[in-house]
């Protein structure tokens, strides 16, 4: 990520500018004279609009949905590249994250944002829970007769982890599967 929120927001509005600005020049170009009065031009202006109509409403989604996106893109990696004993975010930062994908207008992001938010959640207490068990388990002062349990429920609480996490990057790598890219390359 590493863009300010400014560079970000900026980059957005020139975006929206440039849809703007292109819908103008179709509309400029649709009027000119070569293509009223060339039927060459005509014919080639009408395969280009066709190409362009069938494109640019699947290009357009993606400001909102990176728009959308942003709150939680920008916290993720806080969460997931935690290596400090415990993740320290409360459920309001976790809700923050996914409020602008909760009420985006794009059906997946609204699916998906709350489903985030639940697992997230989740995830938080499954790493937390993991953390205190591997700290008991290198704790120097257990016994022998409670080593075993220890240890068990410190694999548990990793396999639990491991679960939620895999679950979470199914769920997201539909979320980023709207970026299309394929589809508008071809």
């Amino acid at each position: 990520d590493g863009v300010s929120e400014t560079k970000f927001n900026e980059t957005l509005a020139k975006c929206n500018k440039g849809f703007s600005d292109l819908e103008t020049n179709m509309q400029n170009l649709e009027k000119s004279t070569g293509v009223k009065n060339d039927e060459e031009i005509k014919d080639l202006f009408g395969k280009f609009k066709t190409a362009y109509e069938a494109f640019i409403p699947k290009l357009k989604p993606q400001i909102e949905i990176y728009s959308s996106l942003r709150g939680f893109s920008t916290k993720y990696g806080d969460i997931y590249y935690s290596y400090d004993d415990e993740i320290e975010f409360t459920d309001a930062e976790v809700d923050a994250m996914t409020a602008s994908m909760t009420a985006s207008s794009n059906a997946v992001l609204k699916e998906y944002g709350p489903k985030f938010n639940t697992a997230l959640k989740e995830y938080i207490k499954a790493y937390n829970a993991k953390e205190a068990a591997y700290d008991q388990y290198w704790d120097d002062e257990i016994t022998s007769t409670e080593y075993y349990e220890i240890r068990d429920a410190y694999y548990d609480a990793d396999d639990a982890l491991d679960e939620l996490y895999d679950d979470f990057s199914t769920d997201l790598e539909e979320v980023l599967d709207l970026d299309l890219d394929d589809e508008k390359e071809d």
